[in-house]
């Protein structure tokens, strides 16, 4: 019989990776799942963007995009930097689970770490953190699809589930209203995988810069 995946912390609560801030104006908040790195080191800042992009790299590359409408092989190195520079003044990256966890999620059964970060105030915590610093018209980000599952309101994710088409629905990237969502404010579903990058996604591109860019 294998051993139930319980989710637990690494260490004690309040040794936690810090939210980035850019500082410049914010137009987006970019949201992850947790702080958990697969070589259990500690960081500083939220997916270590203080220092690189090692866990940050498809999500920059996509924020450059929306941002700027230039993708990363069409431009020059000095470039890229400058403009990996600009988007960083603009954004505001934080984890849903800013504590760091035994294992990186995707180790845990998904309803297992829904579960954790439900009934340990995570949600609530986050949400008072983002109301605190910005107007609710800010949208969030959601890097992961887990997210998804932890931050929508019930009955639609009841919906989504009986309806079996989640992963559909994920993967259509279509933007979650307010008020069907535990944040309070639009998510947009902005996955990682190269999948999805965001130079071959026009419709959906255009959403995107709707939501951030007015």
């Amino acid at each position: 019989m294998s051993k139930e995946k319980i989710v637990q912390l690494r260490n004690e609560k309040g040794n936690t990776p810090k939210p980035y801030k850019g500082e410049g104006l914010i137009k987006a908040i970019v949201l992850g799942a947790d702080s958990s790195t697969e070589s259990n080191i500690d960081i500083e800042y939220a997916f270590n963007l203080d220092k690189n992009y090692s866990y940050f790299g498809d999500i920059m590359s996509n924020l450059v995009y929306i941002f700027t409408e230039k993708f990363y092989s069409e431009i020059g190195y000095k470039e890229r930097v400058e403009l990996k520079k600009s988007v960083r003044k603009q954004i505001y990256v934080q984890n849903l689970c800013d504590d760091y966890l035994e294992h990186e999620t995707d180790y845990y059964p998904e309803d297992k770490w829904v579960e954790f970060v439900s009934k340990n105030g995570y949600i609530e915590k986050r949400k008072t953190e983002l109301d605190d610093l910005f107007d609710e018209s800010i949208p969030v980000l959601l890097t992961s699809e887990i997210l998804l599952k932890a931050l929508l309101n019930d009955d639609i994710l009841n919906d989504v589930e009986e309806s079996d088409e989640f992963l559909t629905y994920y993967r259509s990237r279509e933007i979650i209203k307010k008020e069907d969502n535990k944040l309070n404010r639009v998510l947009i579903p902005f996955s990682r995988h190269k999948d999805f990058c965001m130079k071959f996604q026009t419709k959906y591109r255009e959403i995107i810069k709707k939501e951030i860019m007015t």
